[in-house]
């Protein structure tokens, strides 16, 4: 390329010369042509030549202070020799003017014709050399322009300079203006020579450029042999801007970009056949700038050394330097080996390069400065070939040393030449992320730079392996194909994250290639908090075009804690949506995990997906059943984009139970997200941990099939099926009882309501003697709202149909609506008789209406039972009962006051059912009753107080009594109670009751054969009793005296009694009664018959009197303690309970054995065949 442009730049001088000569010559024409017709004076060879100068220079007047023409014998040329010329125009300006001008044209060339300069000389004047765009070079003297001629003549000019041997130009100012090249120049002081022997050629130039700073000096000699075979160029200038040269384009564009001075010592000698035999260059750059088509090099300085070592073949670079702010390079080396010469320079050659501390900056391409220390390069360089083939590189940079070869080149494609790379090598070090992303062009592969950028975190690798092999054309398309780049590596100590919101993985190591479109990775030993990773790949399937889903997995072992914290960290959430601390499971297990997401920058959660499934030994955690946690778990569990599914056997509590958990994610917010199913054998312990209390109605185990739905732990939807075979159950009021082993099932369909309460779509217990089907609805506090069980079938206990609800809320009044066959009342009775049914406090206002055609009590049965009542916050507000035994109606009624007290009504046409239900006797038939009371109000304590009367009944088969009258001597009238029976005739006793004690007071009973008063306390729930009275036998006769005034009180003691009598006590528990009479008691009129009473019954009524009295005082003073003592509370009586006979002066006739003796309304002791006491009714 040198040579070429060095050829034609002298062609183009010598064209150009051959121009200005020709205006030279051309004033001498007419006179050439004159001397060809003939001799002629000087004179008239003098007045032709004015005007045709002048007309051959644009101008009217040509003068010049002498003319001479002579003949050159050694040239054999006519010399025209012109001094002080100048030329005119009309008006009288000066066009041109030259000190000196002279001509030597070949005289016998005149001679045909023909104009051959031989010889030029001019000193002084301004000469022009212009070339349009068509290529058309002209020259001028002054302001008269002549052409060489066109591209077509260009044979004709070279004719004209055919005989030319040496030109001369000195002193002159030269005007260079070339429209092709863009160049622009102003020389003064031009001194050209120009000489040619025998097809050499030898040009010798000096000048000064005019330039914006001032005159740059130039210096050119140039030598060329015949052909040029040879060529010789010796070139300097000093503070040479190539960018001031003008706006060059074509080929010269590239020197117009350097806006820097320089300073350039060239010397160069080469041959065709000897190549180069001298090279000699020196070149300094300032501070400027190179232009680029969009934008521009800060330049700080430049310098090159080089000379051609002829006995080596080899130009060496002995220096470049270059210091800019994207390029600070130290250089030295050597080109040798030159070959395949163009005329008389190579166009390829070897090298030999060395690299100092430098760095190179690419805004745009590279993410910032990378610096070295040090490189070296051979190879070939062929520039017709446009390629080097690198034999070895090596560079130590970034704390790494690279040793690489191959072929650069550029490579013809059809848009036009474009680079191709074709390069192996390897990379000794520790290559580390901030190396990897410093050599990364930032375009190139955009997603996995970005997500090595982002998600590498840490990290070394090592025994880098490269095969690079990019064509030309892949700069065009702007993509590479796997099989142009293979970049294999290993690595150690790597921490990577796979999103990034959770933990990274940390201390892993294995190998890597990354190939030209794609990535693999292998890897083992690394940790994700408390798991281990055993191992681990990422795939990267393309990186062009962007987008594609890279995979990242592996597997490992560790803690289920451990993996449910890394699950529970964002996006997934799994622990904390379901509310449990993942540091509340156990157990230990493997897992195996993928996760796959775009090659992007920024990704949705959306879009990444994952893939984690495992299995965990000893499994252990909260169920999401109240207090119930799973233990001694086999799971398995798999996760991925769509869900979670976790499997496997457990213990619930202590049971065995398999458990299935299924959570869908990115779930509609209509939709529910979590399964969970439990198959188990259940004990009444797991329900109660379970916040199901059935520890007092259970017991062994029940069959569990269990399917709750919700979000999270949430759960909103309950399946439950149970098989009660193998569980004995007793349901409250012993309303049902199976005994283990008879089949039963449980069926419950519930949905928590959009407020927060459940809704029971189906609530069924089915059995043999069982069907329970129904409806409920129940408030986010527990409490039923509504209920529809058409179906209350429990053998030989219910036929019933239930419907209940709550119109106002869970606020507002439970409406209870009862219908149905039968039902056995006789549980609901003895609560009734223990008082927990007319207790103060409530628990909800209820509104009950029950009809029910048969109902049992006990022995009795009631037909057509109507029941109505009203309870609110306080208690029982009204009660309305009526019923139908074979002797009449029974009715009960409780109402309300004004005073806030409540009323107790009570009739019934068959006292001794009604007895027998109140106190299970089973020994009293016929009569009437009434029982009338008074209750406080609804809320406060204390029970019932009233009397109770009876009219007309008989007693039989009682052995309490029979054993009072036994103890009292009267074997004749017990022996009644083993017969017919005694009838009675009337029966009054003050009663108050309440908490399961019954406080009598002045108790009586007649009759014709027998009467009996009474006073004491029976304890129903401490079964236990304490009462005293007396024994009127005959009481028909024995009371005729007790109506006689003043006598008949003497003789008689108190009301009821007779003037005989017989004082007896019973006291102690039921199943140990101990029954004392005195029998000398009868002697003694009934003034004194006290005497002989028992006191400890009336002191345990007294006290508990005493203490309500002090009670109503203190609440009347403000004072009152957390609650007033009820009838029955006896925990601060000091008689209670005790057995005090202080009293009893005899103890003749007196029962002082632990017999079993019963109060009213108890079951009678009789022995069994032991002769052990047992209960019978």
């Amino acid at each position: 390329m040198l040579v070429r442009s060095a050829r034609l730049a002298l062609i183009y001088t010598l064209e150009a010369a051959a121009v200005l000569m020709a205006l030279l010559i051309f004033a001498a024409a007419a006179l050439l042509w004159r001397l060809a017709s003939g001799p002629v004076d000087v004179d008239a060879l003098a007045s032709g030549l004015r005007p045709a100068i002048a007309t051959a220079l644009g101008g009217e007047l040509a003068v010049y202070d002498s003319a001479s023409i002579r003949y050159a014998p050694d040239t054999r040329a006519l010399v025209v020799d012109l001094h002080a010329l100048e030329v005119s125009g009309a008006n009288g300006e000066v066009l041109a003017a030259a000190d000196r001008v002279e001509l030597a044209l070949a005289l016998d060339e005149l001679v045909i014709g023909r104009i051959r300069p031989v010889a030029i000389d001019a000193t002084g004047g301004v000469f022009s050399l212009r070339r349009d765009a068509s290529g058309v070079l002209s020259a001028s003297i002054g302001g008269r322009t002549a052409q060489a001629g066109s591209g077509e003549d260009i044979p004709e000019a070279r004719a004209v300079l055919a005989r030319l041997r040496s030109a001369r130009i000195s002193g002159a100012e030269l005007r260079i203006d070339d429209a092709l090249s863009g160049l622009s120049a102003r020389l003064t002081q031009a001194d050209i020579i120009v000489v040619r022997d025998d097809g050499a050629t030898r040009l010798t130039a000096q000048a000064g450029l005019l330039a914006p700073a001032g005159i740059v000096p130039v210096s050119l000699e140039l030598e060329t042999g015949s052909r040029f075979d040879s060529v010789f160029l010796a070139f300097s200038t000093r503070g040479l801007v190539p960018a001031s040269l003008g706006n060059l384009n074509g080929y010269w564009s590239r020197i117009s970009a350097f806006d820097l001075p320089l300073d350039v010592e060239l010397v160069l000698d080469a041959s065709r056949e000897e190549g180069l035999r001298a090279v000699e260059l020196t070149l300094d750059a300032g501070a400027g700038m190179i232009r680029g088509s969009d934008d521009t090099l800060e330049v700080v300085s430049g310098h090159i050394s080089a000379s051609l070592d002829a006995a080596a073949g080899a130009l060496d670079l002995r220096e470049l330097r270059f210091d800019s702010e994207l390029l600070n390079l130290n250089a030295s080396g050597r080109l040798y080996d030159f070959t395949n010469y163009d005329s008389a320079l190579p166009s390829r050659a070897r090298f030999e390069l060395e690299f100092q501390d430098g760095e190179l900056s690419l805004p745009g391409t590279l993410p910032g400065p990378v610096g070295w220390t040090y490189g070296a390069v051979a190879g070939t360089a062929d520039m017709r070939a446009y390629e080097i083939l690198v034999e070895t590189a090596e560079a130590s940079l970034l704390d790494i040393v690279a040793r690489f070869s191959g072929r650069l080149g550029l490579d013809e494609t059809v848009e036009g030449r474009k680079p191709a790379i074709a390069m192996n090598g390897e990379i000794d070090g520790v290559i580390r992320k901030s190396a990897v992303l410093a050599l990364w062009p930032v375009e190139f592969a955009l997603g996995g730079r970005d997500w090595v950028e982002a998600n590498i975190l840490e990290g070394e690798a090592r025994n880098l392996r490269a095969e690079i092999n990019i064509p030309a054309e892949a700069f065009i398309v702007g993509a590479l194909a796997d099989d142009d780049l293979s970049v294999t590596f290993d690595y150690a100590n790597g921490t990577a994250r796979y999103i990034s919101t959770m933990t990274p993985l940390t201390g892993l190591s294995g190998t890597a290639e990354l190939r030209g479109n794609s990535l693999s990775l292998t890897g083992r030993e690394g940790r994700i908090d408390d798991l281990q990773i055993d191992s681990v790949f990422v795939e990267i399937p393309r990186f062009n075009p962007r987008g594609a889903p890279a995979r990242f997995g592996g597997e490992g072992r560790g803690s289920l804690p451990g993996l449910v914290a890394l699950l529970d960290q964002p996006p997934l959430n799994l622990a904390s949506d379901y509310g449990f601390d993942p540091q509340s499971l156990e157990g230990d297990g493997a897992v195996r995990f993928e996760i796959t997401r775009p090659m992007l920058r920024d990704v949705p959660y959306a879009d990444i997906g994952f893939d984690v499934s495992g299995r965990f030994a000893d499994a252990a955690g909260p169920s999401g059943l109240g207090d119930v946690r799973f233990s001694e778990g086999d799971l398995t569990f798999r996760a991925d984009g769509a869900g979670l599914d976790v499997s496997g056997n457990v213990r619930m509590g202590r049971s065995l139970a398999q458990l299935e958990w299924s959570e869908r994610f990115q779930t509609p917010e209509d939709e529910l997200s979590t399964r969970v199913r439990i198959i188990s054998n259940a004990d009444a312990r797991d329900l109660d941990l379970a916040g199901i209390p059935a520890r007092s109605i259970l017991n062994g185990q029940i069959g569990l099939d269990a399917t709750l739905t919700g979000n999270g732990f949430d759960f909103s939807r309950y399946v439950v099926m149970g098989d009660l075979t193998d569980t004995a159950l007793i349901l409250p009021e012993d309303l049902w009882t199976k005994p283990d082993g008879v089949p039963a099932a449980l069926e419950m369909i519930a949905e928590r309501s959009p407020t927060g309460g459940l809704e029971i779509s189906r609530l069924a217990v089915l059995g043999e003697d069982v069907d329970i089907r129904g409806q409920a609805s129940l408030a986010p506090d527990g409490q039923l709202l509504g209920a529809e069980f058409e179906t209350v079938v429990i053998g030989g206990r219910a036929d019933l149909s239930v419907i209940a609800d709550r119109p106002d809320g869970s606020a507002g009044a439970l409406n209870i609506l009862v219908d149905g066959r039968f039902l056995d009342a006789s549980d609901l009775i003895s609560n009734l008789v223990a008082g927990n049914l007319l207790a103060g406090g409530g628990s909800g206002a209820v509104r009950l209406s029950a009809e029910v055609e048969t109902v049992q009590a006990g022995r009795v049965r009631y037909g057509d039972v109507a029941l109505a009542l009203e309870a609110d916050n306080s208690g029982l507000q009204r009660l309305n009962l009526e019923a139908a035994l074979p002797r009449g109606p029974v009715s009960l009624a409780i109402i309300s006051q004004a005073d806030g007290s409540r009323r107790l009504a009570a009739q019934s046409a068959d006292a001794g059912a009604v007895l027998t239900t109140l106190g299970g006797f089973g020994t009293i038939s016929g009569g009437t009753m009434e029982i009338d009371g008074v209750l406080p109000p609804a809320g406060d304590a204390g029970g019932v107080q009233g009397r109770l009367t009876a009219n007309g009944f008989r007693l039989e088969q009682m052995p309490l009594l029979a054993r009072i009258l036994a103890a009292g001597s009267l074997e004749g009238l017990a022996s009644l109670f083993s017969g017919e029976g005694v009838d009675f005739e009337q029966l009054d006793v003050d009663y108050t009751f309440g908490n399961g004690l019954l406080e009598m007071r002045e108790g009586r009973v007649a009759g014709p054969s027998l009467g009996l008063t009474w006073s004491g306390v029976v304890d129903t729930s401490a079964e236990r009793l304490n009462l005293s009275g007396t024994i009127l036998p005959s009481y028909g006769l024995n009371s005729v005296l007790g109506s006689v005034p003043v006598v008949g009180e003497l003789l008689t003691s108190r009301r009821g009694e007779g003037i005989v009598g017989v004082t007896f006590s019973v006291e102690g528990p039921f199943n140990a009664t101990r029954v004392t009479a005195n029998p000398l008691s009868a002697l003694a009129p009934g003034v004194f018959r006290r005497m002989f009473e028992g006191t400890s019954a009336l002191r345990e009524l007294d006290a508990l009197e005493e203490r309500r009295r002090e009670e109503a005082a203190q609440a009347d003073d403000g004072q009152g303690a957390e609650r007033a003592l009820a009838p029955g509370d006896t925990s601060e009586s000091p008689d209670a309970g005790t057995d005090d006979t202080s009293d009893d002066t005899s103890d003749a006739g007196s029962d002082d054995s632990q017999d079993t003796g019963e109060p009213a309304g108890m079951p009678a002791a009789t022995p069994d065949e032991d002769g052990e006491a047992g209960p019978q009714r």
